[in-house]
């Protein structure tokens, strides 16, 4: 395609702005019409000229269309943009004067896309949200209104609409409140719930009830004493199946000390009414296998009380679950399913733990039972839940019962054996079946010691390693089952003793990594991926990606994936074994590409994201070359719906891979607490003492890779946002993200059992990588304009990371980030939050962090007084000063630096200072002697101002006191300090400029003090000081050479001395 000349260019700019002009014009027009209130009139004039500036056809009237416009179109041009923006929030009010919310939603939605920070936008869907009663969601909209306000630094003395939003959805909050609960006491609606009348009505009515009244009122006996009066549970399904459900839902979520006495009501009705919950079931279940026809009516039953035993977590409840599980039909399995997971999910703490035989027992058939269904053709949803069922057993949280790590080992080995067929005693040889496969695959997600111990104590590899041979010459019907053996195999390689038994052994007379490369169909696939670099390296220098929310899978390239993903754990076993695979495949520049086509063809592409935090271990990945491919990745990981959990996980494993160094391995990785005995000094002797070891003498680790020295680690940390400056944005977008995917509770996320490695590490990995990247100047301002600084402050403050090392190197970061920063283009709320982390870190045992915090507060000290003040009520002043001491010059000279911006605020530390004075003035013991005062930081204060050797700590403390005796009641008793005299001896000695202006300024203070109703003795001090001021400023007038200090040496020799 040909370019245009200049003329064309040119051309194309004045139509645009010509078009521009006049749609805002004829907008003017459309104006009119919404203030004569002709709102459809209004909407389908701004309607068209939407349609105008986005050059589409849309019916005036068809809000539908002219949304689904927005989604495609290709306006650039900023004006454009706003001004499209400005149409459909017209449009969007037209609809809301109308009453119409849904249009006036999906209006203002697509107002948002083309200017993410239109308040008005934000404001109407809030206001919608409201009109249809979704409290929470209308708040959340009022937050995003203050974001914007914050954002936009829209004037913070006005009183922007969405404040007053928040008293509207309080009032309408406390209506619907009132509305729903109707009959206020409990009393009553168990009576009409007894009656049956409105059953369902009055038991959602209860559950309004807050759990203080509900557990005073003994409203869970009162419903079981119905159920025991009802007893006739087919002739009252209703009341059965709403008073279990009520009962599940009244002991959801709540805080454990109330669940604790709830369950306890709840178990003691049961008992004093005899109701046997698990004969209970069993009649039930009789009954519907009696009698299909009324199974409709009784399986609501069993589902909401599958619920409640699930609260109860007693083994009579889990006795019941076990036989609802092996005796209920295929549509009731999934609920009781849920009920299982949440079971052993969510086991109650805090208890001592007792060993129960019969719970062993129940846990024992447990695990039997769910790996006979999973064997039972169980696909899709259902193999989800029984997956999730086994992770949740494995995860070992029992609460109250004790069951031995030893004890559950046993059970796993018995039932996994039992899937292993042969009858001999030796397990090689022997061939294993799928479930067995998916149980390992749980085992490994939530207990991967006790993985590796069956692995290793069995003599798992053996047949492990058999199988996998065997299936690479399987056909395309039995691709599911390779994918289930290689996955295995790779879980496996994270261990180092099941990597050494894989290299050791003979594959065919060949080593594994030679087996695997010399497969001819991997070779093939590969030299397609080749073939393809020109084409993916393009793919990598776009700006705007379109990602796949549902991927799918090729079986076949995915066993493929597989071999790659085993080959990139094998390289991390040992510099030997990395080398003899590179030379077969080089994996460095395989993966990425493998995982940007991948990505781009909208396949799955779990194992080469996985295989790409391993390869990224290694210094050969830190290139400039891999930040392309890896911003890809994370531009998929900030909006593809296929990228949560574990491959969130693993994108920001190779983010922080990429950005660290050997060294950062005892530096942010540190584990603190666990050394305490040794210092730093003796911890770096003894690693190096370790690695002057020979290999034999060693322990054995798990994995041996070089990372890359510190300054290969700087190239790529300086190099990643100079060469994609929309990498920051990324980082910041994806931390967001992963804190919504973990704020979300979603069952179908934890019942995916390979998903649930991630946990909440993903966000650790994340800071990491910023925190890196904060320790250089050229990163500051591109992290600054994306919000970094927000996302740090809010981990600081998190105490998930309080005392960790982690949470040290990010309070680091929040430093870095302030020094670096104009503070005035800080957020007003994020300068005063960072205050807390920056005094915390103060206190800290590295010389390095406090200087810096010093400086990072330091600078924020500039903004204003709130910010002063912030500082003050945190002890900022006192943690400054405990530094004053230390054999650091510098640290030093930053702490009195922090002293004098905070003292320059109006009256923000002189109260303080004026008081503790005028407590000494008034505690002295002869007023008719000499006073001498002592508060110790002014004292300070005149000490460092005296040591003229040190100019920066001079300049910082007699700036300090040039700002303190600004107030003249402070001013007034400085002639009493005994250190007064420094103040002669700086003008005598130094002739800086700056030093002069900060002494001469304090003493014409002290020269325009009054100190009144002191003794004789004392005003004779007084006054000897002024003169000897007069005196030092006499003596020294030569120095006085810039207007400013001529003006304050005149008015300190113009002072009268009484």
């Amino acid at each position: 395609m040909g370019t245009n000349a200049p003329g064309q260019a040119a051309s194309a700019g004045e139509l645009l702005e010509t078009k521009l002009k006049r749609i805002e014009q004829a907008k003017n027009d459309a104006n009119q019409l919404y203030k004569a209130q002709c709102y459809m009139g209004a909407a389908e004039a701004y309607t068209q000229l939407a349609s105008e500036l986005l050059e589409v056809g849309v019916q005036p009237a068809s809000v539908l269309q002219l949304v689904e416009a927005v989604k495609t179109h290709s306006i650039v041009e900023k004006r454009a943009l706003d001004l499209l923006a400005m149409l459909l929030c017209n449009t969007a009010l037209c609809y809301f004067s109308l009453n119409k919310i849904q249009e006036t939603e999906s209006l203002c939605t697509a107002c948002l896309t083309a200017d993410p920070y239109n308040y008005k936008a934000v404001y109407y869907l809030a206001q919608c949200a409201l009109a249809e009663k979704r409290y929470t969601e209308a708040l959340k909209y009022v937050e995003r209104c203050q974001n914007i306000v914050d954002a936009k630094k829209l004037d913070k003395n006005t009183t922007h609409p969405h404040a007053a939003l928040v008293k509207k959805i309080s009032a309408s909050m406390d209506a619907t409140w009132s509305a729903v609960r109707g009959i206020s006491t409990c009393d009553e609606l168990i009576t009409n719930i007894a009656a049956g009348t409105a059953i369902t009505l009055n038991l959602q009515k209860l559950n309004c009830h807050s759990k203080a009244e509900v557990i005073k009122q003994q409203v869970l006996p009162k419903l079981v004493k119905i159920i025991k009066q009802k007893a006739e549970y087919s002739k009252h399904a209703d009341i059965h199946s709403g008073i279990w459900s009520s009962i599940h839902q009244l002991l959801y979520k709540v805080e454990p000390k109330v669940e604790a006495e709830m369950v306890a009501q709840l178990k003691g009705a049961l008992e004093s009414h005899s109701i046997d919950i698990l004969k209970y079931a069993k009649d039930i279940l009789t009954t519907v296998e009696h009698n299909p026809s009324i199974a409709a009516s009784l399986q609501p039953i069993l589902v909401q009380l599958s619920k409640c035993c699930a609260d109860l977590k007693t083994t009579q409840a889990l006795e019941t679950l076990l036989t609802m599980l092996e005796k209920c039909k295929y549509d009731m399995e999934l609920d009781v399913l849920k009920s299982i997971w949440y079971y052993f999910i969510n086991m109650w703490t805090g208890q001592t733990p007792v060993v129960d035989n019969h719970f062993t027992s129940l846990l024992n058939k447990m695990i039997v039972t769910l790996m006979v269904h999973l064997d039972l053709d169980a696909y899709g949803e259902r193999r989800n839940h029984i997956e999730g069922c086994l992770t949740a057993i494995f995860l070992r949280r029992f609460g109250k019962y004790e069951i031995h790590e030893d004890t559950l080992a046993a059970i796993v080995t018995r039932v996994f054996n039992g899937y292993i067929t042969s009858g001999d005693v030796v397990i090689a040889g022997k061939a294993i079946s799928q479930v067995w496969y998916r149980g390992l695959r749980c085992l490994y997600a939530s207990n991967r010691y006790m993985f590796k111990a069956y692995i290793i104590s069995n003599g798992i590899m053996a047949p492990l390693l058999n199988n996998y041979l065997d299936i690479c010459g399987y056909g395309a019907e039995h691709l599911e089952l390779m994918l289930l053996v290689s996955e295995v195999m790779v879980l496996s390689m994270d261990f180092v003793e099941c990597r050494q038994q894989i290299l050791e052994a003979d594959v065919k007379g060949a080593s594994i990594t030679e087996f695997v490369n010399n497969d001819a169909g991997c070779i093939k696939y590969l030299e397609g991926i080749r073939r393809r670099d020109p084409e993916l390296k393009e793919y990598c220098k776009r700006q705007k990606f379109e990602f796949k929310d549902v991927a799918h899978t090729d079986m076949q390239a995915a066993f493929y994936h597989y071999k790659i993903l085993l080959l990139s754990k094998l390289m991390v076993h040992s510099t030997t074994v990395k080398k003899r695979i590179l030379e077969h495949i080089d994996l460095f520049y395989i993966v990425p590409r493998t995982m940007v086509a991948l990505i781009k063809d909208g396949c799955k592409a779990d194992a080469l994201v996985d295989a790409m935090s391993y390869i990224t271990l290694h210094e050969e990945a830190k290139t400039v070359d891999m930040i392309d491919f890896i911003y890809v990745q994370l531009r998929w990981a900030e909006s593809s719906e296929q990228c949560k959990g574990l491959m969130m996980y693993m994108t920001c494993q190779t983010v922080a891979n990429i950005l660290r160094s050997r060294d950062d391995r005892h530096g942010y990785h540190k584990t603190t607490g666990k050394h305490e005995m040794w210092d730093e000094n003796q911890m770096d002797l003894l690693r190096k003492a370790y690695d002057k070891l020979p290999d034999a003498s060693k322990p054995a680790s798990n994995g041996e890779y070089n990372e890359g020295n510190l300054s290969k680690a700087n190239e790529i940390r300086e190099s990643i946002l100079t060469l994609n400056n929309d990498m920051a944005r990324c980082l910041v977008s994806v931390a967001k993200r992963i804190a919504k995917q973990n704020a979300e509770e979603s069952e179908t996320h934890l019942y995916n059992v390979i998903q649930l490695r991630s946990n909440v590490n993903a966000d650790a990995l994340v800071l990491e990588a910023l925190h890196y990247l904060t320790l250089h100047n050229v990163n500051k301002p591109l992290l600054q304009s994306a919000g970094v600084l927000r996302i740090l402050i809010d981990t600081a403050n998190n105490d998930m990371y309080k005392g960790t090392n982690a949470g040290r190197y990010i309070s680091q970061s929040i430093a870095h980030m302030c020094i670096a920063s104009n503070p005035q283009m800080l957020s007003y709320r994020d300068a005063l939050d960072a205050v807390r982390p920056l005094v915390k870190l103060l206190s800290d045992d590295h010389e390095l962090f406090q200087y810096e915090a010093a400086l990072g507060l330091t600078n924020l000290l500039t903004i204003d007084d709130d910010v002063r003040t912030r500082v003050w009520s945190v002890n900022g002043w006192q943690a400054l000063g405990n530094l004053l001491f230390s054999d650091n010059a510098k640290l030093k000279a930053a702490c009195l630096e922090g002293w004098c911006n905070l003292a320059a605020g109006e009256d923000v530390v002189h109260g303080h200072f004026y008081k503790m004075l005028a407590q000494q003035m008034e505690a002295a013991e002869d007023p008719a002697k000499l006073i001498t005062l002592d508060i110790h930081d002014i004292s300070i204060l005149l000490l460092f101002a005296g040591d003229v050797t040190d100019l920066r700590c001079v300049t910082a403390s007699t700036g300090t006191l040039a700002l303190l005796v600004r107030d003249l009641r402070i001013a007034n008793f400085l002639p009493f300090f005994a250190k007064i005299n420094n103040l002669f001896a700086v003008i005598d000695k130094l002739d800086n400029v700056d030093v002069l202006y900060r002494v001469l300024t304090a003493l014409s203070c002290i020269m325009q003090g009054n100190v009144k109703n002191i003794s004789p003795v004392n005003e004779a001090h007084v006054k000897t000081v002024k003169q000897r001021i007069q005196q030092s400023t006499r003596r020294n007038w030569t120095k006085f050479k810039t207007p400013a200090l001529l003006d304050l040496a005149k008015e300190i020799m113009d002072c009268k001395v009484d």
